[in-house]
């Protein structure tokens, strides 16, 4: 009866250290995907200012030009 219990105690501790392992490799999981996530927001927030830039370029040189004498506003729009 004695070796029973030693070998039920020992199961059960297997099965806590399992256990503990899997919410680990879980947890591990979950945090991969947070930082995944937190990668492509941080992307296309990048991408997004690249854009902003890129507009802000031609705005500006479009304003140099018509201040340049490139002509009329409505030349410029037409």
């Amino acid at each position: 009866m004695n070796n029973f219990f030693g070998a039920t105690l020992y199961v059960m501790a297997a099965d806590c250290v399992l256990a503990g392992l899997m919410v680990a490799a879980e947890r591990r999981q979950e945090f991969r995907v947070r930082l995944q996530k937190r990668a492509r927001r941080r992307a296309e927030r990048r991408v997004e200012h690249l854009d902003d830039e890129k507009i802000c370029r031609e705005v500006t040189k479009d304003i140099l030009l018509l201040s340049d004498g490139g002509g009329s506003v409505a030349e410029w729009l037409a």
